[in-house]
């Protein structure tokens, strides 16, 4: 018996597949804007096709939910390296000025 995981509609997008937060925040603002576009070729059509319609929303709010989770990843990474950093630089900082004022 064959095994029973669906399949995954994703249409191309492939997030796990790409390393950087960047590059991924990148393709998800292409996929967005792509389906925004759509949505406004179907605006014409949202009475004869109020499920597309429906279907694109959804998407373009999960486009945007998961846009905002890796800006906020990448918002705090940034901060976390820009903290280490500090932190790395502020003793030999410190010393180098207390050197020049001996």
């Amino acid at each position: 018996m064959a095994s029973s995981n669906p399949p995954e509609l994703t249409l191309g997008l492939k997030l796990a597949n790409i390393e950087h937060v960047s590059q991924k925040l990148f393709v998800l603002n292409e996929h967005l804007q792509k389906h925004q576009e759509e949505l406004c070729k179907l605006e014409a059509f949202r009475t004869e096709m109020p499920q597309c319609v429906l279907l694109l929303l959804d998407a373009i709010e999960v486009l945007k939910n998961e846009r905002s989770k890796l800006s906020d990843h990448q918002s705090e990474r940034r901060s976390a390296f820009k903290k280490n950093t500090r932190a790395r630089l502020l003793p030999s900082t410190l010393s180098h000025m207390a050197y020049r004022y001996y």
